[in-house]
């Protein structure tokens, strides 16, 4: 996935994939090219911000993840006031 800033993503399908290519990054070594498992500090900086978020959410009572890099905030589908209520009228 190519990124503006020159920089790009890889994703694994297998943890054995990711072991070969960390092995043979050796290679690259004394080349303008590097591989590094560590996040930039700007990704560092936007998790950090992403997660305030999610925790901000869990306070409010909503449903809130971080995947992928963002925050994804939801509403519970069901609102503890909509429980059924046993009324023996």
């Amino acid at each position: 996935m190519p990124i503006p800033s020159g920089h790009a993503i890889l994703e694994f399908e297998s943890r054995e994939g990711r072991l070969k290519l960390l092995q043979q990054s050796r290679l690259l070594k004394d080349t303008k090219f590097w591989i590094a498992e560590e996040l930039t500090p700007l990704q560092l900086k936007r998790k950090s911000e992403e997660l305030k978020k999610v925790h901000e959410a869990h306070k409010q009572g909503k449903w809130a993840v971080y995947r992928g890099g963002k925050a994804i905030i939801q509403e519970f589908r069901n609102p503890k006031s909509a429980l059924p209520t046993t009324d023996p009228s």
